[in-house]
């Protein structure tokens, strides 16, 4: 191959390929390295370690599609390998089908088929910009039909983006990329390891922690994407991490894509966003609605460049083809319902994916007729139509409707051309798989067209049943085909029995395509529709799309149009009679009719020249029943009393029947019948159909049973059942349930004893097709209404019938597992004297009971009991001669002929041999013990084949006595070819019922000659054909054999682990304990290597005990002895192997066998003493002996390699190394293991490599080579991670630690982890980071809202915290415009933010409060306030430190439901109690910054306000006091002038009076003191000296302040009254700080008063002792202080007066606290403000 990423550039060694099931595609090239080497590549893409490659082969001139994958991408290669598992369910015309897988040594090659010039045409056009609209319309519809076809086979992609398209040379779109796809049937959890190129594409619902599995809305939702991608060249949303996609998912609404493009038509930018919902209920129903839209929109874009909107995802959206083309009759008031029909018609016929429509209504309320309407409208199109009827008075008969239906088909196409009868046949025979016979038990009529059917397995009730219903839809899918669908209508679904019902089950769960099946069920009255209600529910999770009509009667208008119709007559004429109709009938259509037709029997209504004339007054006066089953008894009465009777015989026969049958019941010829039944058919009550005649409704057939006089029912059903018998003859049997239904009537009615002869054999055959059709009550039922019939004689007189009645008694009873009744009878049988033959039978009974209860030893004797009656034969425990001389026997008997022309044996007529073969065949039980008889049975069987010709049970006797061979006398080559040749006898003469048996023992011989993965498609053949044909025990043992093959091949222990999932899911459907035992064994060794754990063998012994057969108890020795082998403890493995190999005899030629061999020479080897050093041993074993004993050992491996090299080379190798090793031959032993290892690789066995590796690693080391060592042991670490070994793999970096990097292997080192566990551990680390980095408490809650609220997919969030008790909501968070934006403030919460009742709850409860849907799930939970938005998706989750509630988170999305799922809601409580911690960290420190500044503040302020007292006593005092002082300084000064003058007038006297110039001079003195006092005063206020502390009476500081600002009293108007009462009271003060709070609270006073009359401006000054406090009052009658202000009236800069800073109480509050005491504010009574302070008192002044 021309690309290396697709070729090896290494050595050209051996390469595993495996080549798949697919369509003819001539000519198919052999797939191997060879043929990769020499085809050309050109890469179309590269990315998630994948490339995609077109191919083409020169040679074969073909062109091929490759996906390659490194082998260290584990999980891509998982994902190829899923795409190649799923390729037979893919269909050429929508996908491309994976035909080979290749294996080179470093990548694993997908091979699909392609055309010359397959591209990724959505990925190249979602790239340009150049491509028209109507181009990628075309794109877009070709994808979308891609997706139907594939939904419609029952798959789902899981990852639909633009890389899942391919486009061909013809435009066609195909699929690739299955790496994600699942079965719609298949158990699967999540989406497992998405890569991050998936995520832009993965729904809602698969990103959630706890995410959905794919389905149907998963797919449509990446499909959306991708469409968006397709128009706008973009994508809908943008992120750069996991979590980021999960909140865009789940969170952010997409833009209109014409939003981006503005050319683009708004209706198909709305059919996106609808496939993009949030809400996965609301995106289209399926990609076949979705298709139907395109559809619509590509036909008026081309034909009007525009497109009218219209409702999206609705019925009848395509439109109407030929409404007018001769449709018999027209529905009235039903135009919305035939849309509905006639839209799933539509969308069926152009996508081919199922719908179901579910028609509910009232007896008579139209159901039949509008499925009547689409019958013949589907017709017109080229749709198949098929009816079936459930019949009141018969409805235990199994599967009626649907038996019906099946029989119209195949009579409808017998009477087409031989070409199109045959295409059908084909494609008939095709989906049956060889289970025809189970439809033809139904309808026996199908045999004409398949020819006759071959019978099927045995096999437990509930499994027939699954096969049965599968046969039917497969029957349906084949009369359907794309572009020609099938309509199949069950009508009156309240009657159908169990069965019929069941298969509706079915059909929702298997969805066969192309069909649109519409089921018509009564309501109300029989609760069909509570019954039903799964199907809803089913279709909105991404189930079989379903419709529901529920037909009401018919308002007066439409029954206007009704009558108008009926009567051929205008509206407006009869809209009179038509409102006295609908008056009547309520609108029913069928009571509306028959009323009509008692109108004009009773000449009521008449038509006369002028039209249609009717008496009004007897209209109202006459007594019409208000019950349409009387008005029918007066119609009746009105006919001839001839017909009536006549009705009364069809009555009892049903509600249709063939015309001659009903004639001979009714006692009348044909002609006669026909006659006499005219006036009912002209009357409307009778209708002609093909076969004969058939009751118009179940109302007019219930009406004429009621006729029937309810004592003479039973002798009327007992003639109708011996009329059937004689009518139909040898084909009785045909009509066996007819019959039966009939028989169950006569209760209570004498029978002749031929009659009861006749009845008991009609009733055995109707039990034995009950039983075949696995309705096994009614079964049961009939044999036990046989039993009444018959009594003791008829041993003697009848005992065909007694001794079938008896047999099938039996069998009824081991099939519904009533064992113990099952035994009695069985034994009771066994004590009559009866032919050999038929005793034989019984016995053969017998050894099934016995092999159901586990009780072999009773089996095989109960066999061979009833062999020996036959004359066959066989010894318990043979010697090996007699084994021998078998095997030489069937040898000789073959002669010159070839094994293979085995497999053309006719079948023997012999009926003897059907009766041996048939006992043989039981002795199956036989390989469960230790017997040569389980070879001597097979061996025999052949033997009988060879001489008599086959039976059906040849192929189980071929197959298995090749096995035996293989195993006996190493025939592996012949024992395969006795397989091939049962296989080839299997498709010759379609025995199915061995087909199953056949592929085990063919995949379990196969082994030793051919590949593994050959042995390993047969096994999973097995499965597939053991699910779809009910036989699911043999498909428990295919499972088996798959875990087996899939550990020796070497596989993924991930896939292997759910492969055995599976299996256990199997087996416990039918309780097959041992072979559960197995699957646990093996789930036990791939869980030690995978998670490690306890030992592997604690409970070894006790699980090998519990086992019933010895294979399952080798089984459980093996596994554990090989979890023990690669722990490195070989001497537990040794013990566990040597109990294996003492049982390998009960598992012939199975590969586990050599696996026993292989783990036994090493555990051999590895426990016995050696020559070299580092070797330990184990004291007991013998050197040589372990020598000869490995000897032994290498010999069978040489044996097996030359016959398959491939498969056993490599261990070969690793036992030569092992006795080399042993020898003393360190080299050679390295150089073995070495190539034992490179073959390993080669051969794809990555187990045995990495074992071959490790051995190889530890020589190294123990003979002094540590870097060969280390070497080999990084190979063998690599090796046991890539296999899944991850335990292992660590173990093995603990023991030898040079390897540096123990646990660091996971199970997917390259892809990343799924986008659910990112995003979780995104959350968390992020979470981690802001908390740790953050200690600002609004920044840490901003981080932390926007980490929260994304990783949960919220559209909005809440953060509370308490404040007290209360809770505060801190911020909210929101999505505006894609983005996150967070918004912090304190809020109280309130019903407009979010439901209280949910807040409380969690406040209260402290536990987590979730809805999935509130609007849904929580009625009561509303919206109170204005937002109005619809609650969705509701979490509440509270935050907890310590038991004390710190606060709540609370988010919403309301785009859909089911948001915060339990994984989300388990990160988000494991991360609340850290954000509460971190939170109430963030409000401490908070508290602690609060209060450090408090302080700060505190301290400031105190120095602010000295300083600010220095400002304002400039500003204030000296303002203030200005008049003051110069009034008092101005009286010393005046007072000193004039004593100057007075003294200086003295001193002039002729004679001076020295005496008063001396008092003038003592008076200018004094007056010069007082003036320097004032200015001292004044000088020490200016220059705010520091507080000097020293006693001061109070009263006389306040004395020295009153005298200041007496001036200032005084202009003011102001009234003083004093009172002070401190005496010589003394505190600790600063003289000048003390004037300045007095100076202060009295001017303010002042000011206080302005506003105050003049005769009310009271001052009151006042001073106290109070406790030991000298109390200071101050009052003023001014305005007093508003109360909002009173709490922050000593604040800073705060004021009341219109003028002033502010400062001036602050200051005053501050030196009283400096000094030690209080001031406060207080309102006065009769108004005004008391401001009050108080100082300490420090003692009295007369105090000593």
């Amino acid at each position: 191959m021309r690309d290396d990423a697709l070729a090896s550039t290494s050595q050209p060694i051996a390469t595993s390929m495996t080549s798949l099931p697919r369509i003819e595609h001539a000519p198919v090239p052999a797939f191997d390295p060879v043929w990769l080497a020499r085809v050309e590549s050109t890469v179309l893409l590269t990315g998630d370690h994948v490339q995609s490659c077109r191919l083409f082969d020169p040679v074969s001139q073909t062109h091929w599609f490759a996906q390659s994958a490194p082998l260290t991408a584990t999980a891509v290669c998982e994902r190829l390998r899923n795409a190649a598992r799923l390729a037979t369910r893919m269909e050429s015309s929508w996908a491309a089908i994976p035909a080979a897988t290749i294996w080179t040594p470093d990548r694993l090659v997908l091979i699909s088929d392609a055309e010359a010039s397959t591209q990724f045409g959505m990925v190249n056009a979602s790239e340009r910009e150049d491509v028209p609209i109507a181009a990628r319309l075309e794109l877009a519809i070709g994808a979308v039909r891609a997706v139907a076809a594939m939904h419609g086979r029952g798959l789902l992609q899981g990852v639909i983006r633009p890389e899942s398209f391919l486009l061909d040379d013809d435009g066609r779109m195909r699929l690739t990329g299955f790496g994600y796809a699942v079965a719609v049937e298949e158990p699967c959890a999540a989406l497992r390891h998405p890569a991050d190129t998936v995520l832009p594409y993965l729904a809602p619902e698969l990103m959630r922690q706890d995410g959905a599995r794919p389905s149907v809305g998963a797919d449509l939702y990446a499909l959306g994407v991708t469409l968006y991608k397709l128009l706008t060249g973009e994508l809908p949303f943008v992120a750069d991490s996991p979590s980021g996609w999960q909140h865009a998912h789940m969170a952010i609404e997409p833009a209109p894509p014409q939003s981006r493009r503005p050319d683009l038509p708004a209706v198909l930018g709305q059919i996106v966003i609808k496939l993009m919902a949030k809400d996965a209920g609301s995106r289209y129903t399926s990609a076949a609605a979705l298709l139907a839209d395109l559809l619509r929109v590509r036909a008026e874009w081309l034909q009007r460049g525009r497109i009218e909107p219209f409702c999206l995802d609705m019925p009848g959206t395509l439109p109407l083809p030929g409404t007018g083309s001769g449709l018999q009759g027209r529905l009235s008031g039903r135009a919305r319902e035939m849309e509905v029909l006639h839209g799933a018609l539509a969308r069926v016929r152009a996508t081919g994916v199922s719908e179901l429509v579910l028609l509910a209504g009232a007896a008579g309320v139209g159901k039949s007729a509008l499925a009547e309407w689409l019958c013949g409208h589907a017709d017109q199109t080229g749709a198949r139509f098929a009816v079936g009827k459930s019949d009141q008075l018969q409805r235990d008969i199994p599967y009626a409707p649907v038996v019906q239906a099946i029989t119209s088909l195949t009579m409808t196409l017998l009477g087409q051309d031989d070409a199109s009868l045959q295409q059908v046949r084909l494609r008939w025979l095709d989906r049956l798989t060889g289970q025809g016979r189970a439809v033809a038990e139904l309808a026996p009529v199908v045999e004409y067209v398949l020819g006759a059917t071959v019978p099927l397995s045995e096999v437990p009730a509930r499994q027939a049943q699954a096969r049965i219903e599968s046969a039917v839809l497969r029957t349906f899918a084949a009369f359907a085909a794309p572009g020609e669908p099938l309509v199949l209508f069950i009508d009156d679904l309240q009657w159908a029995d169990a069965s019929t019902l069941g298969l509706l089950e079915a059909f929702a769960a298997h969805r066969p395509a192309n069909i649109l099946l519409i089921a018509a069920y009564r309501e109300p009255g029989h609760e069909m529709a509570q019954r039903l209600a799964w199907l809803q529910q089913g279709s909105r999770s991404g189930g079989l799309p379903v419709s529901s009509i529920a037909l009401q009667s018919l308002p007066g208008r439409a029954v206007a149009d009704l009558v108008a119709t009926a009567l051929d007559a205008p509206v407006a004429q009869v809209a009179p009679l038509a409102r006295a109709i609908h008056a009547r009938t309520g609108g029913n259509p069928l009571f509306c009719v028959q009323l009509l037709r008692a109108l004009i029997d009773d000449g009521v209504l008449a038509r006369g020249e002028a039209g249609w004339a009717w008496d009004d007054a007897a209209l109202a006066h006459r007594r019409y029943s208000d019950n349409v089953i009387e008005l029918m008894l007066r119609r009746f009465a009105r006919l001839p009393k001839s017909g009536t009777a006549l009705l009364q015989h069809l009555a009892c026969v049903g509600i249709r029947g063939e015309a001659a049958l009903q004639a001979r019941v009714a006692g009348v010829g044909p002609d006669e019948l026909a006659h006499g039944l005219r006036p009912f058919i002209d009357a409307g009550m009778i209708v002609e159909v093909p076969e004969g005649f058939a009751f118009q409704h179940d109302r007019v057939l219930e009406a004429a049973y009621s006729l029937v006089e309810p004592e003479a029912r039973p002798a009327a059903h007992a003639r109708v059942a011996r009329v059937m018998i004689e009518h139909w003859g040898e084909h009785a049997a045909d009509h066996a349930f007819e019959i039966g239904s009939q028989i169950e009537r006569t209760a209570g009615q004498a029978l002749s004893e031929p009659e009861r002869v006749m009845f008991v054999r009609a009733l055995n055959d109707s039990a034995r097709r009950a039983k075949r059709a696995a309705v096994l009550t009614r079964a049961a039922s009939h044999v036990d209404l046989a039993f009444t019939l018959m009594d003791a004689t008829w041993w003697d007189t009848h005992y065909p019938l007694a001794r079938d009645a008896h047999l099938l008694r039996c069998e009824c009873l081991l099939a519904q597992a009533d064992l113990d009744r099952a035994a009695r009878e069985i034994d009771t049988l066994l004590q009559r004297a009866m032919p050999a033959v038929d005793k034989a039978a019984v016995y053969r009974l017998l050894a099934t009971l016995q092999t159901v209860r586990s009780d072999y030893e009773g089996a095989i004797n109960a066999a061979l009991s009833g062999l020996a009656l036959v004359d066959v034969h066989l010894e318990r425990h043979p010697s090996p001669a007699r084994m021998r001389e078998a095997y030489e026997s069937v040898m000789v008997l073959l002669g010159e002929r070839s094994i293979d022309s085995l497999g053309e044996l006719p079948v023997t007529a012999d009926a003897r041999m059907h009766t041996v073969m048939g006992l043989l065949s039981t002795l199956i039980s036989s390989q469960f013990v230790r017997d040569g008889i389980s070879f001597l049975h097979v061996a025999t069987m052949v033997e009988l084949s060879l001489a008599h010709g086959a039976t059906p049970e040849t192929p189980y006797g071929l197959s298995w006595f090749g096995v035996f061979i293989a195993s006996l006398y190493d025939a592996y080559e012949d024992g395969l070819a006795f397989g091939l040749a049962a296989m080839a006898l299997v498709e010759r003469h379609e025995f199915q019922a061995e087909q199953i048996a056949t592929l085990v023992a063919v995949d379990q011989v196969s082994v030793w000659t051919r590949p593994l993965a050959f042995a390993l498609g047969l096994a999973q053949e097995a499965v597939a054909l053991g699910r779809e044909s009910g036989d699911i025990g043999m498909a428990c043992y295919a499972c088996n054999h798959i875990v087996s093959d899939l550990l020796a091949m070497g596989e993924p222990l991930a896939l292997v682990d759910e492969e055995i999932e599976r299996g256990v899911g199997l087996t416990r459907l039918v309780r097959y304990a041992d072979i559960e035992r197995i699957l646990a064994a093996q789930r036990l060794f791939l869980r030690s290597l995978r998670d490690g754990g306890d030992g592997p063998a604690s409970t070894v012994a006790q699980r090998a005990d519990d086992a019933t057969s010895f294979s399952t108890r080798f089984w459980v020795w093996l596994h554990d002895g090989m979890a023990w082998a690669y722990r490195g403890q070989w001497m537990h493995a040794l013990g566990s192997l040597r109990q294996a190999e003492a049982l390998a005899w009960s598992a012939p030629a199975h590969i586990n066998v050599a696996d026993c061999r292989l783990y036994l020479a090493l555990a051999l080897a590895h426990a016995a003493p050696a020559d070299v050093d580092g070797v330990d041993g184990v004291e007991g074993l013998d050197r040589a002996v372990v020598l000869a004993a490995l000897a032994g050992h290498r010999d069978r491996f040489a044996r097996w390699t030359a016959l398959n090299p491939l498969t056993f080379r490599n261990k070969l190798l690793l036992i030569d190394a092992e006795m080399l090793r042993l020898q003393g031959d360190a080299m050679r032993a390295l150089a073995s293991y070495e190539q034992s290892a490179r073959v390993a690789a080669a051969s794809g066995f990555v187990h045995e490599q990495a074992l071959a590796c490790e051995l190889a690693g530890a020589l190294c080391l123990a003979n002094g080579l540590p870097d060969s060592g280390l070497h080999h042991l990084h190979s063998a670490r690599d090796a046991y991670r890539r296999w899944g070994a991850h335990h292992k793999a660590d173990q093995l970096c603990c023991q030898y630690p040079e390897l540096g990097d123990a646990g660091a292997g996971g199970p997917e080192p390259v892809p990343a982890e799924p986008a659910r566990v990112a995003a979780g551990w995104e959350l968390g680390m992020r979470a981690a980071q802001a908390m740790s980095s953050e200690r600002v408490m609004d920044r840490l809650i901003e981080s932390l809202m926007a980490d929260v609220v994304v990783h949960a997919g919220a559209q909005y969030g809440l953060l509370l915290l308490m404040r007290g008790d209360r809770p505060m909501i801190e911020a909210s968070a929101r999505v505006v415009d894609g983005a996150v934006s967070t918004t912090l403030g304190a809020v109280e919460p309130n019903d407009d933010l979010l439901p209280l009742t949910v807040l409380n709850s969690v406040l209260r409860t402290r536990q987590t409060f979730a809805l999935a849907d509130a609007s849904a799930d929580a009625p009561s939970i509303r919206m109170r306030g204005a937002s109005g938005r619809r609650l969705r998706s509701l979490l509440c989750l509270p935050l907890v430190r310590g038991g004390t509630l710190i606060g709540a988170y609370y988010l919403e999305n309301n785009l859909a439901p089911g948001v915060f799922g339990a994984g989300r809601i388990a990160e988000l409580e494991v991360l609340a109690p850290q954000v509460a911690i971190a939170l109430e960290t963030a409000r401490l420190y908070e508290q602690l910054i609060d209060e450090n500044d408090r302080r700060l503040a505190a301290e400031m302020g105190l120095r602010s306000a000295r300083a600010e007292l220095a400002r304002t006593s400039h500003l204030t005092v000296m303002g203030t006091l200005a008049a003051s002082i110069a009034h008092e300084v101005n009286q010393p000064l005046t007072a000193i002038v004039a004593s100057v003058d007075a003294s200086l007038r003295w001193l002039n006297r002729a004679t001076p009076n020295l005496g008063e110039v001396q008092d003038g001079l003592a008076h200018i003195r004094k007056n010069g003191l007082r003036a320097a006092e004032i200015i001292r005063a004044l000088r020490a206020l200016a220059r705010q000296t520091p507080s000097v502390m020293t006693p001061l009476q109070p009263d006389e500081v306040l004395s020295e302040v009153l005298d200041m600002v007496r001036m200032e009293i005084a202009g003011h108007g102001v009234r003083v009254s004093t009172s002070l009462s401190t005496g010589g009271a003394l505190v600790a003060a600063d003289r000048v700080q003390l004037q300045q709070v007095m100076l202060n609270l009295i001017t303010n006073a002042i000011d206080a008063m302005a506003t105050t009359p003049p005769d009310a401006r009271d001052l009151v000054i006042a001073s106290a002792l109070e406790n030991a406090d000298v109390v200071i009052r101050v009052e003023d009658a001014g305005r007093g202080i508003p109360d909002a202000m009173r709490q922050r009236l000593f604040d800073p800069f705060i004021t009341s007066k219109q003028s002033g800073m502010g400062m001036g109480l602050a200051i005053c509050k501050s030196i009283v606290e400096a000094h030690g005491g209080e001031l406060d504010a207080a309102p006065r009574d009769g108004g005004g403000t008391v401001f009050t302070f108080r100082l300490p008192v420090l003692g009295s002044a007369t105090r000593p």
